[in-house]
């Protein structure tokens, strides 16, 4: 069975990112914070179009679509057709 997405955006996040967290929370600031700078937000564009067979678009690089892994759920599942 395939990870859900909060799970594989977390696993990407600890693994791929310079972050200095054993853990990710579902609310943790990931920009406000300095968890994600310009190149961590490319990165993670990158990993979601991939991941998630999505194509995201200049104007929806919005910090409500990138601002916590909950924020990034609900925006991947909306690319996806599912709300």
């Amino acid at each position: 069975m395939q990870a859900d997405i909060k799970t594989r955006v977390k696993d990407f996040l600890k693994n791929k990112l310079p972050l200095q967290m054993d853990s990710i929370g579902d609310r943790e600031e990931l920009i406000d914070s300095g968890f994600l700078d310009s190149v961590g937000i490319i990165e993670l564009i990158c990993f979601i179009e991939k991941e998630f067979a999505v194509k995201i678009n200049k104007n929806e690089v919005l910090e409500k679509n990138f601002k916590d892994v909950e924020s990034l759920e609900r925006f991947i599942k909306t690319k996806r057709g599912g709300i």
